[in-house]
């Protein structure tokens, strides 16, 4: 539900969720879509976020 909810978010490539390690890996396009945009689709799906870490390749 947490991976439709984000895969929803415009300007998302793609969304790897581990509910084991209690994380979820999303690439989106910056130019596109905010990380409240994607704190707000969590939200939605029932989860919180706690932290984000950015990485740039």
């Amino acid at each position: 539900m947490v991976k439709a909810s984000l895969s929803r978010v415009e300007g998302v490539y793609s969304v790897e969720v581990s509910m084991e390690r209690d994380r979820a890996v999303v690439r989106f396009d910056p130019g596109r879509a905010r990380i409240e945009d994607l704190r707000e689709a969590a939200a939605r799906a029932g989860f919180r976020v706690t932290s984000v870490k950015i990485l740039t390749p």
